[in-house]
C-alpha cells in the first residue's frame, strides 16, 4: 500500500499550539495528528465531546 498525504487547515495560533505539543511529546506533527486520529477511531476517549470541547482540548493540552 502507498502512503496518501492529508492536509489540513488550521488558523497560525493552532498550529503553533499543535506544533509545540508535537515537538514536546510525539515524534513531530504527523505523529500527533496520526495518534489522535487512530485513538478517535478506536474510541479511545473517557465520553464524547463536543467539537468545542476537542479544539480547547487541542489549544490548552496542559490544562487537561
Amino acid at each position: 500500500m502507498t502512503d496518501r498525504e492529508v492536509t489540513v487547515r488550521v488558523p497560525a495560533s493552532t498550529y503553533e499550539e499543535w506544533q509545540a505539543v508535537a515537538d514536546e511529546e510525539y515524534d513531530g506533527m504527523a505523529d500527533l495528528v496520526r495518534t489522535a486520529v487512530e485513538r478517535e477511531i478506536a474510541g479511545e476517549h473517557d465520553r464524547e465531546l463536543t467539537f468545542s470541547e476537542v479544539l480547547e482540548r487541542l489549544r490548552n493540552p496542559y490544562d487537561q
